[in-house]
C-alpha cells in the first residue's frame, strides 16, 4: 500500500480580504463588521455557520451587516448592551438572529 501526504494548510487570504464573523472584524471598505459583538450579546454562537443547515443565514447576515447603513447607531447600541434578548428594530438581521437564537437553543 502506498501513502499519499496531503497538505492540510488552508489557503491564505490576501491581507485585506474580509473574513467576517470568524476573522477579522472589518469590511472591504474598512468600516466596521459588528456582526460578530451583535451575536455576543444575543447569545447567538458566532462559530454556528459552520453548520450547513445555519451557513446560508449566516453568509447572509454577514452581508447585510457589511451593507448596512446603520454601523454608527450599532456601535452605540453595542456599547450600552452587554447582554440583550432581541435586536434592536434598526438592525437588519433581527429577525435572522431571532430564527438562530430559537434553532440553536433547540439544540443545547
Amino acid at each position: 500500500m502506498r501513502l499519499i501526504q496531503i497538505n492540510a494548510s488552508p489557503p491564505r487570504l490576501p491581507s485585506n480580504a474580509s473574513r467576517g464573523v470568524q476573522g477579522t472584524n472589518m469590511t472591504e471598505a474598512g468600516e466596521p463588521l459588528l456582526i460578530g459583538e451583535m451575536m455576543e450579546r444575543l447569545g447567538v454562537e458566532p462559530a454556528g455557520g459552520v453548520l450547513p443547515e445555519y451557513a446560508l443565514r449566516y453568509a447572509a447576515a454577514e452581508h447585510s451587516c457589511a451593507a448596512c447603513a446603520s454601523k454608527p447607531a450599532c456601535a452605540k447600541w453595542l456599547a450600552a448592551h452587554e447582554v440583550a434578548a432581541f435586536a434592536p428594530d434598526f438592525c437588519p438581521n433581527g429577525d435572522t438572529f431571532f430564527e438562530l437564537q430559537y434553532d440553536q437553543h433547540k439544540l443545547r
